[in-house]
């Protein structure tokens, strides 16, 4: 997330990389790489999702696990952007209007530029339900994998048609992170992770090294590529990965413990770092020139990273607080321990 907004989203101009003759950087193939993230993002939006509600006994409780969902998302949303962009927002000059307020509390051209995804987390929430319907249990998982990728066929379609249309790229992009959704549907309702890697396992071949290269691999041709339509694929391999070295293993305290934390922070981190990017912030505090003056790639992330992660974790302390001081206050007893 950080590299692809550092390296490819907006690059600083004095960075230190390799430059290609084509006009294009080392730096840049790497930001592009990294853009897999919303991807992998979206896929366990759909495989936590099928997971959740299929776990559920009535329509009763699913539909209050996804407005109870909704709700935590939204709340945790409004309070960053109203308690640390909108004070830089109004400081910087700029005033809010109806129209504009309506508009950032969905995320839809508001005044944090990174906040789509609330609205894309809340047309999935409500299309949840009905999604696993599309991936009948009785059929393979072949099928379902097939069902899964169809509208991949589609999108490749609306992107040659449209390949020089700028103003269709967001719609685009927003279709290739639909599909991911999907295909996390898809590995949860046929236990997909489980049945390739006991195939796999026939043949030998379930190894992390391989996924790893695999991955590896994948990773370069999203990166030469350059076009969002692989990242689905490839992000195949890098869950295998995942679950390969995680699942089922005696994983060291300290191994899990920042990546856990990390997968915590993840929608803080999401929405604070756009700070580094707000103009009206960086009129203020000059986020980006000041993690821009590292000038290596890999330290600019890496400072950037360190910088947001004691705001999100204070901001993720203060929020659990108050979400336990009001499940007290409303339930007259101390709510379970999260």
């Amino acid at each position: 997330m950080f590299a692809t907004h550092f390296l490819d989203f907006q690059q600083p101009v004095n960075l230190l990389t390799v430059r290609f003759p084509n006009g294009s950087n080392l730096d840049s193939y790497i930001g592009h790489a990294a853009g897999i993230c919303v991807a992998i993002f979206a896929f366990l939006n759909g495989y936590g999702l099928t997971a959740s509600l299929e776990s559920k006994t009535s329509k009763l409780t699913k539909f209050l696990y996804l407005l109870k969902k909704g709700l935590v998302f939204l709340l945790e949303y409004w309070f960053i952007v109203f308690t640390l962009f909108l004070p830089f927002f109004l400081a910087s000059g700029n005033t809010m209007d109806v129209s504009l307020f309506f508009r950032t509390l969905i995320g839809y051209n508001g005044i944090h530029g990174f906040a789509w995804y609330v609205w894309f987390f809340l047309i999935v929430l409500v299309l949840s339900p009905f999604l696993p319907y599309l991936f009948p249990k009785k059929a393979h998982w072949s099928i379902g994998l097939l069902i899964a990728y169809v509208p991949l066929t589609m999108a490749v379609v609306v992107w040659t048609l449209l390949d020089k249309a700028d103003a269709y790229d967001a719609y685009r992009g927003y279709s290739i992170h639909f599909i991911s959704v999907l295909g996390g549907v898809a590995f949860y309702r046929y236990g997909i992770f489980d049945k390739a890697r006991a195939l796999l396992g026939r043949a030998k071949l379930d190894r992390w090294w391989l996924y790893l290269i695999v991955s590896l691999a994948g990773l370069a041709v999203m990166a030469v590529v350059r076009k969002g339509l692989v990242a689905p694929f490839a992000l195949i391999p890098v869950l295998f990965l995942a679950v390969s070295l995680f699942e089922g293993r005696s994983v060291p305290k300290w191994l899990d413990f920042i990546p856990s934390w990390l997968g915590k922070l993840s929608m803080p981190l999401w929405f604070i770092h756009y700070a580094f990017f707000a103009g009206y912030v960086n009129q203020i505090v000059p986020l980006f020139d000041f993690a821009s003056n590292a000038r290596v790639g890999v330290v600019i992330v890496l400072l950037a990273l360190a910088m947001c992660v004691p705001v999100a974790l204070a901001y993720h302390f203060i929020f659990v607080g108050v979400r336990r001081l009001v499940a007290y206050k409303c339930m007259g007893s101390s709510p379970a321990p999260r």
